[in-house]
């Protein structure tokens, strides 16, 4: 290599820029504004840039696809269970690529993971949802190939460096209510315990189905109030529950998470009998529970399909606008709930 050619390296320096911005901006890349590429590309002429023919080469080539063995990480909350990791294993190395699981609570900081991943060369990254949303530097991770599964916190969806792929939590609660509606049920509650005062992404998307059901599809049915009980104050207010049902009577709850059912179980609540209960995030093992299959693996799976079609054909999508994927939501049987014709209900 000649000692005194222009490389990328001495673009990014006379600009401020990372190199890996100024890479994307030579190629065109739709996740760099036209005008940082043009400047990009004039600094780059005035310094007399000329791409070296070899490594261009073998760039065209790699970006093809990654070859077998490639590495895509994970980054989850804790190790999950080798029984749930299994089958995204399975996905990715029919894809030809390797997994390697990373915890977010054993990272440093966000630059040092990306670090990591960098010095490891990753082919991409796969960010699985978590009760407390990683929030990311859309500047840093602009040379990142990744998937976000679940609903990114803060802005929403498009505020994530990258494409999202998630759960509708909007057509979850509208599933839920039609399974209240088939119970014979006119009095529908809603039951929400988000983990902080603010709703997250999830619960309010929950709460405005919920509102907007009440308002034009049950317009007829009695308008109960939700009740929304922070799970750090569920302890302090153990009673708030017990006055929502003595005041509202729901004949069906729909409830946002386990622990409303924990939480109903344990002020004595019998379901079916008193009344019935719809989980809006039911693992799908659990017959006790009726509700909305909400599977992350499944999630992360489609998410490796993804991240494997940006992976092959990066270059060629780059015109494409990348929008979020989301799963259409599932129903689940369980003990906790009694359809008026179960024996038909095949849905």
């Amino acid at each position: 290599m000649d000692p005194n050619r222009v490389t990328l390296q001495h673009i990014a320096d006379a600009l401020g820029f990372s190199r890996a911005t100024v890479s994307m901006a030579m190629r065109d890349s739709h996740r760099i504004s036209e005008c940082t590429r043009q400047r990009v590309k004039e600094t780059a002429e005035q310094l007399g840039y000329r791409p070296d023919p070899l490594l261009s080469s073998f760039s065209r080539h790699r970006r093809k696809g990654a070859s077998p063995g490639s590495v895509i990480a994970l980054l989850g909350p804790t190790q999950p269970l080798e029984e749930h990791l299994g089958p995204v294993r399975d996905v990715a190395a029919r894809l030809g690529y390797r997994l390697d699981y990373f915890s977010w609570q054993d990272q440093k900081s966000e630059r040092a993971f990306f670090n990591i991943l960098q010095a490891r060369n990753v082919a991409g990254l796969i960010i699985m949802e978590q009760r407390y949303p990683v929030l990311l530097d859309r500047e840093l991770w602009k040379g990142m190939r990744g998937i976000h599964c679940g609903p990114y916190a803060g802005e929403g969806d498009h505020a994530s460096p990258f494409p999202v792929v998630r759960h509708n939590p909007f057509d979850a609660a509208a599933l839920a209510w039609k399974k209240a509606l088939e119970t014979g049920a006119e009095r529908i509650g809603l039951f929400l315990m988000p983990g902080g005062e603010q709703l997250n992404n999830v619960d309010a998307k929950t709460l405005a189905s919920y509102h907007y059901h009440q308002r034009y599809v049950g317009r007829n049915l009695p308008r109960l109030r939700p009740l929304i009980l922070p799970l750090g104050q569920a302890a302090m207010k153990g009673d708030a529950a017990r006055k929502w049902m003595t005041k509202e009577r729901p004949e069906v709850v729909i409830a946002g998470v386990r622990k409303c059912y924990d939480h109903l179980i344990a002020m004595g609540c019998r379901f079916p009998k008193d009344l019935g209960l719809i989980n809006l995030r039911k693992n799908s093992a659990d017959q006790q529970i009726a509700g909305i299959v909400f599977d992350r693996i499944e999630i992360v799976r489609t998410a490796i399909l993804h991240l494997h079609l940006h992976i092959q054909h990066g270059e060629e999508m780059s015109e494409v606008h990348e929008t979020t994927v989301v799963l259409n939501p599932l129903w689940g049987a369980g003990a906790s709930l009694t359809l008026a014709a179960e024996s038909g209900d095949k849905n």
